[in-house]
């Protein structure tokens, strides 16, 4: 499964790592692939999905009409394990996050909090054949990520969010030849 958040940045104070000066109103991309079995914590109502190694992008973009030069910036996760938690109807919401987890710059973690108070997000903590989009507008108030060194940071406000199917996902658990 592929999880893709698209948004802006709303506040920006970072003073170092790729994203340091970067605008308010820079658009910005998040893309993670998720191993394609998740592990129950509440049978039917939340899974943890293990983020696969190497398959996390943040990207930024803007154009500086100051000077009309445009400007990207990437961030990648540091070496470990990442964890996507999925949510359904726990006891009525669902949502998406991903904790405080490190990123390649040092000091610095990406947190992403997706929420509907509703829980109509989701019709299970199944990621696979989810397929769907949520806009802002499907989402609460608080849904957004950020990065932060614990003093800076970066937020952003979602636009939207999707999750999809992974073309990869037959071979994400190895391919023996056979």
């Amino acid at each position: 499964m592929i999880v893709t958040a698209q948004g802006a940045i709303s506040a920006n104070d970072l003073n170092a790592g790729p994203f340091a000066g970067f605008p308010v109103g820079a658009a910005v991309t998040m893309r993670l692939h998720l191993s394609p079995h998740g592990s129950a914590v509440t049978p039917a109502h939340a899974s943890d999905y293990v983020v696969r190694p190497g398959s996390f992008n943040l990207h930024a973009h803007y154009f500086d009409s100051s000077d009309f030069t445009q400007h990207d910036a990437d961030e990648a996760l540091a070496p470990g394990a990442a964890v996507l938690h999925l949510v359904n109807d726990n006891p009525r919401a669902d949502g998406l996050t991903l904790d405080p987890t490190s990123t390649a710059t040092a000091g610095q973690t990406v947190q992403l909090h997706v929420a509907d108070a509703g829980g109509a997000l989701f019709d299970s903590d199944q990621a696979a054949g989810m397929d769907r989009g949520f806009s802002a507008e499907q989402l609460d108030a608080g849904s957004q990520w950020r990065i932060t060194d614990g003093v800076h940071s970066m937020n952003v406000t979602l636009q939207f969010v999707t999750i999809a199917g992974d073309m990869d996902g037959i071979f994400s658990d190895g391919f023996d030849g056979t």
